[in-house]
């Protein structure tokens, strides 16, 4: 139980962080700042909130319940794309297997831009590699298991949400197998 509630406050601390990121990081002061707005359609099969974002440094962004109309304000003048990723598992957590989509390239000068529009598909995600460390903690009757997290490429997606690790007590075992 206690596990549950930390892996449930952990994804809530993960959702405030991501969304205080896309949603307030730069903002520009100025007048000159712009909405940028158009569709999000899901061609995939798999359902969760969208998360977009402006590719610049100034991170804006917005969520929309799954697919359909988003808008994004304080946009300053520029060439950008938008990016979209649905959180498919509800808490927060981007994965390599989640749908992405990203818009054509777009300038915004000196007026509101609209049909900037983006389609999520299913990427093409590698299996999850074994990870490359494990650390075992033997305790007394118990044992602790830490080892390192992939992600993918450039955006650090999770690769696997879940690991199985399977053991033995016997001596002549001499196997550690970890599966996504």
């Amino acid at each position: 139980m206690v596990r549950k509630r930390l892996s449930v406050a952990f994804s809530a601390v993960v959702v405030c962080v991501l969304l205080a990121t896309l949603l307030s990081a730069g903002w520009p002061s100025n007048a000159d700042a712009y909405v940028v707005s158009g569709t999000v359609t899901n061609n995939s099969s798999k359902t969760g909130r969208t998360y977009l974002f402006v590719n610049y440094s100034g991170g804006h962004g917005t969520s929309i319940d799954s697919s359909g109309a988003f808008s994004i304000s304080g946009v300053p003048s520029g060439t950008y794309t938008v990016t979209a990723v649905m959180d498919t598992r509800g808490d927060g957590r981007l994965f390599a297997s989640d749908p992405t989509g990203v818009s054509a390239s777009f300038t915004v000068a000196s007026a509101d831009k609209s049909g900037v529009d983006i389609t999520l598909t299913n990427p093409s995600v590698p299996p999850p590699p074994t990870p490359s460390w494990l650390k075992v903690m033997p305790g007394d009757g118990s044992a602790g298991f830490m080892w390192d997290i992939k992600t993918s490429g450039s955006n650090n997606f999770l690769i696997a949400d879940h690991y199985n690790l399977y053991w033995s007590t016997s001596p002549s075992v001499l196997f550690h197998k970890f599966l996504a």
